[in-house]
């Protein structure tokens, strides 16, 4: 089982693929994503390319239905990838996750996602997590960081920022 700190970094991971996609900031991290799942495999590179290509292209298409089916969307590719994310560093030594995780937190940090495609407040909560989307890059609060901003219930998480 990964620690809560591995956990955290894999959600990071998963709210950068659904902030980025569509976005300017979307090619850079495609390619650089493929390459830290693949490490060195590219059967695996190209499938996660496949697999990129069909998220950004499921969350383009969802961004024109209602609001509800979007946010459904999103979160279900959100899960989707934090899961693999997840999935990835569990499988790996522990020298190997350690590095794979480096790697994947200077990835986040250096991947500029513009405005977001789904926010709400310019922020959006997942799982006691908070992604603030400040000066044009995601910022991630893990479990024990700040959440002054949580959702509130009956609203909606996302919301169309296009």
């Amino acid at each position: 089982m990964l620690a809560e700190s591995f956990i955290a970094l894999a959600a990071a991971g998963a709210g950068a693929v659904v902030q980025a996609a569509g976005t300017d900031a979307w090619t850079a991290l495609r390619q650089h994503l493929a390459q830290w799942f693949g490490r060195g495999e590219e059967e695996r590179e190209q499938a996660t390319l496949e697999r990129l290509d069909r998220t950004a292209a499921e969350i383009d298409a969802a961004s024109s239905s209602d609001p509800e089916q979007a946010t459904r969307t999103v979160d279900r590719q959100e899960g989707g990838w934090q899961r693999d994310i997840e999935q990835q560093l569990e499988s790996l030594s522990e020298a190997e996750r350690e590095q794979a995780a480096a790697e994947l937190r200077a990835l986040i940090a250096s991947v500029p996602v513009g405005q977001p495609r789904y926010v709400q407040n310019n922020t959006v909560s997942r799982g006691g997590s908070l992604y603030a989307a400040q000066g044009g890059n995601i910022n991630f609060h893990g479990v024990d960081g700040p959440s002054d901003t949580p959702a509130r219930p009956g609203e909606p998480h996302w919301r169309d920022g296009s």
